[in-house]
């Protein structure tokens, strides 16, 4: 089969290897599409890792293989992977609610990785991670469980509620399934971002208050919410300049959520005598767990979130690089079909 190394930054090479045998437990898919993730658009062109690899975590396929023992599945079964780690279940950190932080969790992963023709599960994954597709979901719309569980744990752990202010910091694809859920929550939604286009669009999902980032960014959320600032910011991009950002637009008592890491800034500063005197609230939400991914898929196949809307383009493996060199402003979520 072929699959799609990444070598370095910005360097990949399609090799022919060995279809994968699937462990005792486990199923063989073929990959039907697998999302090209923010997250890996940043690992291909910054790696610093000598790792040669398969990336591609926003799997779903088709079960063509399966171990005789497992009943919950059968060939010819379409299935979206919700994350391709699975945590224990049953230490300190999934016991309080962070499955993401379990030791288990990233010893645990499929083979080789979305990026191929076909991917090799564990017993585990289809105890814990594997959902069928609802009918009427496209095996592209099905890779967005992941994505939409990581930002529906953001809005949970953030505790929006009907009719709050919710400021998304970032327009792109994570920021517009932000836009979609918030709207459904009945939040009033302010996006921020350089892209006019982007704004558009999440004004078209449902955003109040679309607002071009430039020197008069927090004089207009301060003027359209009585001088108050939002009740929640949420950073879907992250650097000095946004941090500043978020500080200055929230709410005395209100809550930064940080939904990305910086891309090439390693250390940000904030003035902590100001963040403790505000009473603000900061927190990182990385990842998502295993329920939630499970409400992605319900949301997605009731049509509450439109996800085939952000789906901007398809490629083949032996394009995937001339994909992420190509990107642009107009680019939301890419689908890698083998």
């Amino acid at each position: 089969m072929k699959a799609t190394f990444l070598l370095g930054p910005m360097t990949m090479e399609v090799r022919s290897i060995s279809v994968p045998k699937h462990p005792p437990g486990g199923a063989l898919i073929k990959v039907l599409s697998t999302g090209l993730c923010g997250s890996d658009i940043n690992r291909i062109r910054y790696t610093t890792s000598g790792e040669v690899r398969v990336l591609g975590h926003e799997i779903s396929g088709e079960i063509v293989s399966i171990d005789p023992n497992v009943t919950d599945f059968q060939i010819g079964d379409r299935v979206s992977v919700g994350h391709v780690h699975i945590p224990c279940m049953h230490c300190e950190y999934c016991r309080h609610g962070a499955q993401a932080m379990c030791r288990q969790f990233k010893t645990i992963t499929v083979e080789p990785g979305g990026y191929a023709e076909y991917v090799a599960l564990t017993h585990d994954h289809l105890a814990h991670s594997v959902i069928r597709i609802s009918a009427g979901v496209s095996s592209a719309a099905a890779t967005f469980i992941d994505p939409l569980g990581c930002c529906m744990r953001a809005v949970r752990l953030s505790e929006i509620r009907a009719f709050d202010r919710v400021v998304v910091i970032g327009a792109g694809t994570m920021g517009q399934l932000f836009v979609m859920l918030l709207k459904e929550l009945h939040a009033e939604v302010f996006v921020v971002d350089i892209s006019k286009y982007r704004l558009e669009h999440a004004s078209k999902f449902g955003a109040q208050h679309t607002i071009q980032s430039d020197n008069n960014t927090v004089e207009s959320i301060l003027k359209f919410t009585n001088g108050k600032g939002a009740d929640t910011v949420i950073l879907s991009f992250l650097n000095q300049e946004i941090l500043d950002l978020a500080a200055d637009c929230v709410r005395e008592g209100g809550n930064i959520c940080i939904f990305a890491p910086p891309i090439q800034e390693h250390r940000l500063e904030i003035d902590y005598s100001k963040f403790f005197r505000r009473g603000l609230r900061m927190f990182s939400s990385y990842s998502s767990n295993l329920d939630e991914i499970e409400n992605a898929m319900m949301w997605i196949s009731s049509k509450k979130v439109n996800v085939e809307a952000l789906i901007t383009g398809t490629v083949g493996l032996d394009y995937l690089l001339e994909a992420v060199e190509n990107l642009t402003e107009k680019d939301f979520k890419v689908i890698v079909q083998p």
